[in-house]
């Protein structure tokens, strides 16, 4: 049974869970230095699935998922200095494919006994899909030692409006549906809903 809260659903094999320590997890690391590309991925991992609430006034609510499947090639990253303590850290992923799942989830049933049921659905098939993905290296000084924290704070899809507009355009001769052409619309939309859903995504290395 389906229900509208936020879930996490990934297509890699290993994940990156939130902790629930304070502290947040460990950067992965090279030759002693944070490692951007293996870090880069590691945050992105975490975001690929957002879901609406019911409230009072709806009967359906909307759920985004998104596979992301490796490409063998590892991140492109590089780093600009935008203050003392800030570094901002820009990625290109190249992935091999990534796949979103729209879905209108409905309730059935009587109140007491209701039950959620995929009421509609879209599928968005995007091969050779690019990630662009922003990250903020923060230095946080201290009296024992330096350590700096890297933070998830932008990621899209490379020329995503472009892509839905061909996927439009070539379902000229199908009849899609009012939910479905609204759906297919908003996907950027829902990729970032599900960035804000799911929180800080960070780790630290000092």
């Amino acid at each position: 049974m389906l229900s509208c809260i936020p879930l996490l659903l990934l297509s890699i094999t290993t994940s990156f869970a939130c902790s629930t320590n304070s502290e947040p997890e460990q950067c992965p690391r090279s030759d002693g230095q944070v490692s951007y590309a293996d870090a880069v991925q590691k945050l992105v991992r975490s975001i690929q699935r957002y879901k609406e609430a019911y409230d009072l006034f709806k009967v359906t609510c909307n759920a985004f998922e998104m596979s992301i499947f490796a490409a063998q090639a590892k991140p492109q990253c590089h780093t600009v200095q935008s203050s003392v303590r800030v570094r901002e850290v820009w990625c290109t992923i190249q992935t091999a494919q990534i796949d979103i799942l729209i879905q209108q989830i409905a309730k059935g049933g009587a109140f007491w006994t209701s039950f959620d049921y995929v009421a509609d659905y879209y599928v968005v098939i995007i091969p050779r899909a690019v990630l662009n993905v922003k990250l903020e290296e923060t230095f946080l000084a201290s009296s024992t030692a330096s350590a700096f924290l890297l933070k998830l704070t932008e990621l899209r899809i490379q020329n995503i409006t472009s892509t839905i507009d061909e996927i439009q355009l070539s379902s000229l001769g199908i009849q899609l549906n009012p939910w479905s052409s609204w759906a297919l619309a908003r996907t950027g939309v829902f990729l970032q809903r599900a960035i804000v859903q799911r929180g800080v995504q960070q780790c630290q290395w000092s």
